[in-house]
């Protein structure tokens, strides 16, 4: 499924690349990495692609509300964290500026961990 055409409560694998247009979505009764929150309208001009530190501080900020609506607690109560997908220059430079919003867990190291069910709670 393309990334733009998620929405909140579906659930996907780690599509293991740092650029990603496409996922395969999987039933979140089955295990999986990521169940998105939601998705967000990032504020950049329609000018140059800004730095993408910048584009991540902004998503996250953004998504961070979206998690805790979803998961009705906030990121330092739940066993879940925020995470985002944000677009590519190229991306950018064809008008995208959504972020997807999307839940996940990690072990006790940060790395990602499969979970089974939803994280909606809100």
């Amino acid at each position: 499924k393309n990334v733009n055409d998620l929405s909140a409560g579906d659930c996907f694998q780690d599509p293991g690349a740092d650029e990603v247009s496409s996922v395969d979505t999987v039933d979140c009764d089955e295990a999986h990495e990521y169940e998105v929150a939601g998705s967000v309208r990032l504020q950049g001009d329609e000018g140059e692609y800004p730095t993408l530190e910048a584009i991540f501080e902004e998503a996250e900020l953004r998504c961070l509300g979206l998690f805790i609506e979803y998961t009705g607690i906030t990121d330092e109560e739940s066993p879940y964290f925020p995470s985002t997908f944000v677009p590519t220059r190229e991306a950018w430079d064809d008008g995208d500026r959504t972020a997807l919003c999307t839940v996940v867990s990690v072990d006790a190291a940060g790395n990602l961990t499969r979970s089974v069910g939803s994280a909606s709670g809100g």
